[in-house]
């Protein structure tokens, strides 16, 4: 296994804020704004595409190849939107190691822009499952998806079951995977082009492991319902942020939380049909 480039200050990195400290801080900066600026053309993006289509106008023109084309590129956009916040410490930890790099491989932005490539790709396959997904199951979800949502009592059952999820081993190990960058690094490191893709893949795959039951969650209340897009994208930069028991607890507290909304779903209908914009 190649080691990890060496440097004083790789302590700076074992937090997701360490980035901002030692003589890297400006490209670290630098790279939070370019990652600042592409999530808000996203959600800009988002907010355009809600004004004029449901999550059943969005799902509904899969069948078609145009539609699909269109339904994978909203949701790249959304992963961006909503993953990138959550995902820059990562990305800014990267980039400040990789510029410690041998000067005969490739340059920083290069291997930048690899890992991150590599980020979007796994979460645009992703998109691709999804999509298939329902084209197999769309004859017998079509008067679910009608109303554009799979119904209050799917609804709070999907919300239920990812606040469950967020105390178990498998998404605090995931959790633990992104929070700490250093950690991460020291075990996966390699170098060169190789090494940002293996990085970029293994990181997204701590990802979805997180996330996968949020945006299940999504699903059920409406792919372009912005206001549960917020929420959700609000939860995974909030849990992703804060280390060790403090963000164990913040994380079993927003389950807890999701939880208790989808039992209110659960317990009182129409509540859960106004909350979801069908009452």
């Amino acid at each position: 296994m190649a080691g990890i480039p060496a440097s004083r200050g790789e302590r700076s990195l074992d937090s997701p804020l360490g980035v901002f400290s030692g003589e890297q801080a400006p490209a670290a900066g630098t790279l939070l704004l370019v990652l600042i600026a592409a999530s808000i053309g996203a959600w800009a993006f988002v907010v355009w595409m809600g004004a004029g289509m449901t999550s059943a106008m969005l799902l509904a023109s899969v069948s078609t190849l145009g539609g699909f084309g269109l339904f994978l590129a909203v949701w790249m956009v959304m992963m961006v939107a909503m993953m990138f916040p959550a995902a820059a410490p990562m990305a800014q930890a990267y980039s400040v190691l990789s510029a410690r790099e041998d000067d005969r491989l490739p340059s920083r932005s290069a291997l930048m822009s690899a890992f991150l490539l590599t980020y979007v790709g796994v979460w645009t396959a992703i998109g691709v499952v999804i999509a298939a997904v329902y084209l197999l199951l769309a004859p017998g979800l079509s008067g679910l998806v009608g109303t554009g949502t799979l119904g209050v009592t799917v609804a709070g059952s999907v919300l239920i079951a990812a606040g469950i999820y967020q105390t178990t081993p498998l998404k605090q190990t995931c959790l633990r995977g992104c929070r700490s960058p250093l950690s991460f690094l020291l075990t996966d490191w390699r170098p060169g082009f190789k090494g940002a893709v293996r990085l970029g893949w293994r990181h997204a795959a701590y990802c979805v492991g997180c996330c996968w039951l949020l945006f299940g969650v999504l699903f059920a209340v409406g792919l372009m319902a912005l206001p549960w897009m917020i929420l959700i994208a609000l939860m995974i930069f909030v849990e992703k942020l804060l280390p060790g028991r403090t963000g164990f607890w913040v994380s079993a507290g927003l389950g807890g939380a999701v939880a208790a909304v989808g039992i209110a779903f659960l317990v009182v209908p129409g509540w859960g049909a106004w909350a979801l914009g069908l009452a």
